[in-house]
């Protein structure tokens, strides 16, 4: 081959290697967190990832790891949501995540919420994870292999500063050791006083928790507070840090109608702060909160309030409400 041929033959070759690269989808993208679920309703999810490159996202889904059913952005970008819909209630299905047609995650599962008035519901709760992440990473563990994973609630205290700018705490302590868990099950979450927290223990605007999360925020139009129905039971999310909840709050009145509408026959709520604690014997729990929310509780037929903050396990009766501080 006379040098000449061989040269043309080498940047024909190259030529081609560059127009395959270039067609190649997301080539390089990464996943930097995720996937993991939200939104979970009898007929639909979201499927929820960040990249460290703009891609259009895609969730390949079905019943095997065949899926055979696609949903997908309208553009692209780093952060995604693809709200996957046209599910059965209370059946298992698998997914994987996808940019620009190339995979980027494996095969996970998660399970659609049991239909409306359904007599059974399983769920799990966890809060003040925060301080020992890879004591974090065994518990979410030791929940991911039992039954009760239909959905999980959080109560607050996922990250240790989730507003540091110095070091991403939402990582370290929450989404790489509960990696393994949220991209089976769907979160609920509420906020706690670590959220708030920037680089020098000061309270600010909590920016990085509402770009992780995304509550179903129909019935109270806020983030911080909200609600939904799961079977026949009715849960409600409480903010005790950011939002007022005093009586004539925006917070309050939204809760007594939230309340006093469902026709549920359970009624629980979650947050992060409680009424009736001992904390070193030098606490009862939050004052504020026995003058405002526990009538409320007391007035609607409140089954179970379940909350964190005070760092060991209790439960208190109080007038027919039980209330159970999670422990950490």
């Amino acid at each position: 081959m006379v040098p000449q041929e061989r040269a043309w033959r080498r940047l024909l070759i190259t030529f081609v290697v560059l127009c395959v690269w270039a067609a190649l989808p997301a080539w390089g993208v990464q996943i930097t967190r995720g996937p993991y679920l939200q939104l979970q309703t009898p007929d639909s999810v979201s499927v929820v990832w960040f990249t460290d490159s703009a891609c259009t996202g895609e969730v390949e889904w079905g019943l095997t790891t065949s899926y055979g059913n696609l949903a997908q952005s309208t553009q692209p970008g780093t952060y995604h949501e693809i709200a996957v819909t046209g599910l059965s209630p209370d059946t298992l299905y698998h997914y994987r995540a996808r940019c620009d047609s190339a995979p980027l995650s494996g095969d996970a599962t998660f399970r659609t919420a049991p239909p409306s008035g359904a007599s059974a519901v399983s769920f799990s709760f966890v809060g003040d994870s925060c301080s020992a992440p890879s004591n974090c990473t065994a518990t979410y563990n030791a929940m991911l292999s039992q039954s009760l994973n239909g959905f999980c609630v959080t109560l607050g205290d996922l990250a240790g500063r989730g507003e540091d700018n110095i070091t991403d705490y939402w990582q370290s302590h929450f989404f790489t050791p509960a990696a393994g868990f949220i991209k089976h099950v769907c979160m609920h979450t509420t906020i706690g006083n670590h959220e708030l927290y920037d680089e020098t223990a000061t309270y600010v605007y909590p920016t990085r928790y509402l770009a992780n999360w995304s509550p179903p925020t129909a019935s109270s139009g806020s983030e911080f507070y909200y609600s939904f129905d799961k079977a026949h039971v009715h849960f409600a999310a409480v903010d005790t840090f950011w939002s007022s909840y005093a009586s004539g709050s925006a917070q309050y009145d939204w809760l007594a109608g939230d309340l006093a509408g469902t026709t549920q026959p359970w009624k629980i709520v979650f947050g992060h702060n409680g009424p009736y604690v001992s904390e070193d014997g030098s606490s009862n729990g939050s004052t504020t909160m026995r003058t405002s929310l526990v009538p409320l509780f007391e007035q609607h037929g409140v089954d179970l309030y379940l909350h964190c903050h005070y760092h060991n396990y209790q439960r208190n009766v109080v007038n027919g409400v039980c209330y159970i501080d999670q422990g950490t």
